[in-house]
């Protein structure tokens, strides 16, 4: 059976051995990623801190736990190894990686195990003078806050960085902000240049009238702003029910302009 090969060629890839650990996890919950041809999911969820039962040494450093799961056991993983715990496992293991071999439960409750979940799960704050307070979303590493734009309030997110760099692109943000107008009608022009006449092409009901460029532009609201270094910038929009719902993107740069259009979602 093909599924059984998928799984006997990657558990072959870790030692034999068998070992006993408790992990504390991290902030995102276990996914999944298949291979071309390949029926089952290749499931990891990351550790960031681990021990041996009954040892005092703890490993701070990256490792992730895997194992090959169909859909139903992937969810079933989701259910009972959850982000930001600690559990115990048993696991065979290739360099920063375990293979997991059985749930074991909770077993004996290490306290510095749990300082560590504890610091781990502390918020991390980043203040703006301008745009307020953003808050660290660990499942993935970015700050988000909320922000005014036409006179409503939408998330804003700006993608994790450390020090110096943070602040430079806190300062993009503002100058993106203050500019909002101008960016705004420069962007809905773009993703109606780009998007109308696949709607007018492939996306009209029954006897739905083709839509005009200014009529898309006044149906589209913006949602969420992400921004990151090189001033990069993306903008998802609810697209006002012209492609049934789902979200329009437009990302581009600061220097250039909107560059790109797509539906999502």
């Amino acid at each position: 059976m093909k599924m059984n090969n998928e799984i006997k060629e990657f558990n072959a890839k870790f030692d034999k051995k068998i070992m006993e650990i408790q992990i504390v996890t991290g902030s995102s919950a276990f996914g999944g990623a298949k291979g071309p041809g390949e029926e089952l999911w290749e499931a990891s969820i990351d550790i960031t801190a681990w021990k041996l039962i009954n040892d005092k040494n703890i490993c701070g450093e990256r490792y992730f736990l895997r194992t090959k799961a169909d859909m139903e056991y992937l969810n079933e993983l989701r259910g009972k190894i959850l982000p930001d715990t600690i559990c115990s496992v048993k696991v065979r293991q290739k360099e920063n990686k375990f293979l997991l071999v059985e749930i074991t439960g909770k077993g004996i409750i290490d306290n510095e195990l749990e300082n560590i979940l504890k610091e781990q799960t502390k918020p991390v704050i980043y203040k703006d003078k301008t745009l307020g307070k953003f808050v660290l979303d660990k499942r993935f590493d970015e700050y988000t806050g909320k922000i005014k734009w036409n006179n409503k309030r939408i998330k804003m997110a700006i993608t994790k960085y450390t020090g110096e760099m943070l602040d430079k692109v806190f300062i993009a943000a503002n100058e993106f902000i203050r500019e909002q107008e101008m960016w705004d009608r420069r962007i809905k022009e773009f993703a109606a240049n780009k998007l109308a006449k696949l709607k007018n092409t492939s996306w009209l009901e029954e006897d739905e009238e083709e839509i005009t460029a200014d009529e898309f532009i006044k149906k589209i609201k913006a949602e969420s702003i992400n921004i990151s270094l090189k001033n990069k910038f993306e903008v998802y929009f609810d697209d006002g029910e012209i492609f049934w719902g789902h979200s329009i993107v437009v990302s581009g740069n600061f220097e250039k302009g909107p560059l790109r259009a797509d539906i999502a979602g």
